[in-house]
C-alpha cells in the first residue's frame, strides 16, 4: 500500500474530475443530495474514491484521505490543485485493509468515534446495472466481496456511508441500516441511486453549502442569506455582534 503526501493548498476555485469513472458522483444532480446527509465530522474518509467528487467538492474536514487502488487515477488525483485549498492524504492500496490496519494510528486521541466519517464507492454489483454487464473498471468486484465489504462495515464504530442501486445483498446484510433513495440522471437515461448508512439523520451537517431540493431552491436559499447578511453588515459592530449573540441563544 502506497501512501502518498498530502496535496498542497490550491487555488480555491473547482476543479474537473481527474477521471470519469461509470457510476461516478461528478454530476449537480447527484453530489448535492448525497452532501446533504452527511452528518458533521473532523475525519473524512473516500473510499473506492475515483475521481474524490466529495472530497473534492465538500467543506474540508480537519483530516482527509482518499483510497483508491487503481494507480493510475492516484496519479490523476495528484495533479497540482485538483483538492483546491485542502491537505488530502492519497492512499494507493486497498480501502478495506487501510481502514482495518492504520487509521487508529492515524487517528488523533482527541476524536471520537462519531467524529469520523467513511465514504465507500465500490463498483455497483454486476446484476444491478440495466445498461451493461461489461466489466467497466480496471478493479470489478464481485458478489463475495461486496458480502466482506458488508461484514466489514458493520463492525466499525464510525458512521459510514455505501453507495449503490438498491439490490437483496445489501438489503439483507445491511438491514439494520438506513437507506436514502434519489433519481439521478445517467447518459441519458435516469436511474434510482441509493445511499446506504448506518447513523441517523439530523438538522446538523458538515456542509450547508448544498441544501435544497434543487438548483432553483438553492439559489432561493442562497439569496436570502445574502440578504440576512447585508442587513448584518449594515449595522454597526456592537448592534450586529447582539444579533449574532441572539441568534445563538435562541437556536444553539
Amino acid at each position: 500500500m502506497e501512501l502518498l503526501a498530502p496535496t498542497a493548498t490550491g487555488t480555491g476555485k473547482s476543479k474537473k474530475p481527474a477521471l470519469i469513472y461509470p457510476g461516478g458522483k461528478n454530476s449537480y444532480g447527484c453530489y448535492p443530495k448525497i452532501i446533504n446527509i452527511f452528518p458533521p465530522h473532523k475525519i473524512f474518509i473516500e473510499a473506492c474514491a475515483g475521481s474524490a467528487p466529495f472530497t473534492r467538492i465538500m467543506r474540508k474536514a480537519d483530516y482527509n484521505y482518499v483510497i483508491e487502488i487503481d494507480q493510475d487515477q492516484c496519479d490523476a488525483l495528484r495533479a497540482p490543485d485538483y483538492f483546491s485549498n485542502k491537505d488530502v492524504f492519497i492512499i494507493c492500496g486497498d480501502a478495506i485493509q487501510f481502514i482495518q490496519n492504520e487509521l487508529s494510528s492515524r487517528r488523533p486521541v482527541s476524536i471520537k468515534d462519531s467524529d469520523v466519517l467513511i465514504d465507500f464507492d465500490p463498483p455497483y454489483p454486476m446484476d444491478t446495472r440495466r445498461r451493461s454487464k461489461r466489466v467497466l473498471y480496471k478493479h470489478s468486484w464481485s458478489n463475495l466481496q461486496h458480502e466482506h465489504l458488508c461484514q466489514f462495515v458493520l463492525t466499525l464504530p464510525f458512521n459510514v456511508a455505501i453507495h449503490s442501486y438498491q439490490n437483496p445483498l445489501y438489503d439483507d446484510m445491511l438491514k439494520s441500516w438506513n437507506r436514502y433513495d434519489f433519481i439521478t440522471g445517467h447518459h441519458g437515461y435516469k436511474s434510482t441511486e441509493s445511499v446506504y448508512y448506518n447513523y441517523t439523520l439530523s438538522d446538523k451537517l458538515h456542509d450547508y453549502n448544498f441544501i435544497g431540493h434543487s438548483k432553483t431552491e438553492r439559489q432561493i436559499i442562497r439569496r436570502k442569506q445574502l440578504k440576512l447578511l447585508n442587513k448584518l453588515a449594515a449595522m454597526d459592530a456592537v448592534q450586529r455582534n447582539a444579533m449574532i449573540n441572539a441568534i445563538n441563544q435562541k437556536f444553539s
